[in-house]
């Protein structure tokens, strides 16, 4: 591909479909006579090789001013490169100052802002309306004056080096109003008043339709995320990395810049402790949000953690990371929690140190499928007691903080006290809209109550900004599977832009989920091509992290749909040897691409009445769970009258 010509650092990016790029030459040529730098591809994106996207990348990191065209072609295209390089520069803009310019919207047509696609930043500063992109003389003043100063050539007044904001639109009454960018606020604050303005912000209004309080624990009136009560870290460029991990709104990309941050830090300087303790941070924080669990992560949020520990032995956010790194890794687990306890013991007012002593002493004291019973006194049960009355302890200690009741949500749910989960998610969602939460309360209403549209309902109530992670979408994929309703699915999936995802039960190709859903349309041949793709995906993942059994799993589904039905069962039987004993599905299991229908669906019955039986000797609640997602599942028809399938899922008796 060849570009008008190249551009150097400090160069304005043009972004825009295809379609558009007369509009976009046009306006390229009359910021270039007015002597901006301006960074235009002739072709629009349309080719996105390895080489071609890293440039990309590079050319939105180094871009001083982004403007994106926005027109009736991008209303129309839901997919398309611009959309990726739009992400970027949304992103890239949460590491900039408040009130310094970088996005500059230019629509070229009578698109109107309020039912514009474009991601929420964009909505927080002046539009600027150039039809067929002809750059006016006011216009082109205006960004030349912004170029030169955000270039350094000029030096701004204070009355004009900030972009106008934008007016808020009133949103339509079907859609939740966003509250004035939250985000960019918050970052301008740094880390000790972030939560605080943060929640406030959102918690204006209850999210709607959310059930009222059923809590046993009072409440507070208006909630709010406690302030941390030391200054930490103390640079400036550092704080901002931290407060991009600390966002209740906080997706991956967050913890990409802020990686990137705190690494050139510590190639400046090795021996910088700070520096090294925030990069140990952020490793611990991609291992505990699930969204990186490679083995390469898990050496560099040890080794970094260590080296943390070596440079900074008071510092507490160094024995909490090593703690995080280990907790995750589920080894050591009783350093771990020692670990844990020192930083609680060094910062005592910070509720993160105390949900993590607590994770950790969860994982030292509570095995994985381990059920509550208040009648056992029996040894292995009294450390189940000692972790779960930590966790309440931390909830007396910081009843505002949504994260620390939500952590307790958690354990509920490990140890199979369901009802408890659920009104702990529902104390959560009062204090703050937090995106997992909301996610947890959808999912409740699949697995538990078996309501397919209480579940969107409770997904469409997702901040926009969260909706496209892994969780949110996989909750969106299940929806459009049950009810062979697929739009609401490949919506949320065509949003999800990584060909890998990541979540607590499933992870695979995101090309998987779009064939399956494809499939279900009837689109065979296009469903044919994204299976192809899936495979290419998992193979190359599995050569990243061979220790993922689950990629097995994934395989048998795929070489299945793809006809390859004996490599499928070897796959198959390979996933199944590696299940933990005895096998006991949750309730709140995405069911589609697991074990129990694998096997019935690729040939091996025998498989599945076994597994069936063991889980229902292993786990009182197991039964209802399968008949109820027998019922449900649409494949499984043929399995429903079942005379052996019937007579151990609908035993005779009371």
């Amino acid at each position: 591909m060849s570009e008008v010509r190249s551009a150097s650092r400090g160069a304005v990016f043009l972004s825009y479909a295809s379609q558009d790029a007369g509009a976009a030459r046009r306006l390229c040529e009359s910021l270039r006579s007015a002597g901006i730098d301006v960074w235009f591809d002739v072709e629009g994106g349309l080719e996105t090789g390895d080489e071609w996207d890293a440039k990309i990348r590079r050319q939105i990191k180094e871009c001083v001013l982004f403007l994106p065209l926005i027109s009736a072609t991008t209303q129309s295209r839901e997919e398309g490169y611009f959309r990726i390089e739009w992400e970027l520069a949304a992103q890239r803009a949460l590491g900039i100052a408040s009130g310094v310019p970088f996005i500059l919207p230019v629509v070229i047509d009578d698109t109107r802002e309020p039912e514009a696609l474009v991601p929420d930043r964009f909505r927080a500063v002046q539009w600027t309306r150039l039809p067929g992109g002809e750059v006016t003389p006011e216009a082109r003043a205006r960004f030349l004056k912004l170029w030169s100063q955000r270039s350094g050539l000029s030096k701004p007044s204070t009355s004009e080096s900030a972009p106008v904001p934008a007016t808020p639109t009133p949103a339509p009454s079907n859609t939740p109003a966003r509250p004035f960018p939250r985000v960019a606020l918050a970052l301008s604050l740094g880390t000790v008043g972030l939560a605080t303005v943060v929640v406030a912000l959102l918690l204006a209004r209850r999210p709607a339709g959310l059930p009222a309080e059923t809590s046993s624990t009072p409440l507070p009136p208006r909630a709010t995320m406690p302030t941390a009560a030391r200054d930490w870290p103390r640079s400036p460029e550092l704080k901002r990395a931290v407060a991009l991990l600390d966002g209740i709104e906080t997706i991956p990309e967050d913890f990409r810049l802020a990686e990137e941050m705190a690494t050139q830090l510590v190639e400046k300087n090795p021996a910088d402790a700070e520096a090294v303790t925030v990069l140990a941070r952020v490793h611990s924080m991609w291992l505990l949000r699930g969204w990186d669990r490679s083995t390469a992560r898990y050496q560099k949020a040890k080794s970094t953690a260590e080296r943390a520990l070596l440079l900074a032995p008071d510092e507490p956010e160094a024995h909490a990371a090593l703690a995080a790194h280990l907790y995750a890794r589920g080894v050591e687990t009783q350093r771990a929690v020692d670990l844990a306890q020192r930083a609680v013991d060094l910062a005592p007012d910070e509720p993160r140190f105390h949900r993590m002593r607590d994770n950790c002493l969860w994982v030292l004291h509570v095995a994985p499928g381990s059920v509550f019973d208040e009648n056992i006194t029996e040894a292995e049960n009294e450390g189940l007691r000692l972790a779960l009355a930590s966790a309440l302890r931390t909830v007396e200690r910081f009843p505002r903080d949504a994260l620390v009741r939500y952590d307790l949500s958690r354990h509920y749910r490990d140890i199979g006290r369901f009802a408890d989960f659920e009104r702990a998610i529902e104390e959560t969602l009062a204090l703050a809209p937090l995106g997992n939460a909301l996610v947890w309360k959808a999912r409740i209403r699949f697995g538990l109550h078996g309501d397919l549209p209480g579940m969107k309902a409770f997904l469409d109530q997702v901040p926009a900004r969260v909706r496209a992670i892994e969780r949110t979408v996989l909750g969106y994929f299940l929806y459009s599977a049950f009810t062979g309703r697929p739009e609401a699915g490949l919506e949320a999936l065509n949003a999800f832009v990584e060909p890998w995802m990541v979540d607590f039960d499933f992870r695979g190709p995101r090309a998987l989920l779009m064939a399956t859903l494809l499939e279900r349309s009837g689109k065979k041949e296009l469903a044919r091509v994204q299976f192809e793709l899936a495979l290419t995906e998992l193979l190359k993942q599995r050569g990243l992290n061979p220790e993922d059994s689950q990629t097995y799993l994934n395989e048998a589904w795929i070489r299945h749909a793809l006809g390859r039905t004996d490599e499928a069962r070897i796959a198959l039987r390979t996933f199944v040897e590696s299940l933990p004993r005895p096998f006991s599905p949750s309730p709140l299991g995405s069911w589609w691409f697991q074990a129990i229908p694998a096997n019935l669906l690729i040939g091996d019955r025998a498989t599945a009445l076994a597994l069936m039986r063991e889980a229902i000797a292993a786990r009182k609640d197991s039964r209802a769970t399968i008949r109820s997602r027998l019922d449900m599942d649409p494949r499984l028809v043929t399995f429903r009258n079942d005379p052996e399938i019937t007579a151990l899922l609908h035993p005779p008796g009371p």
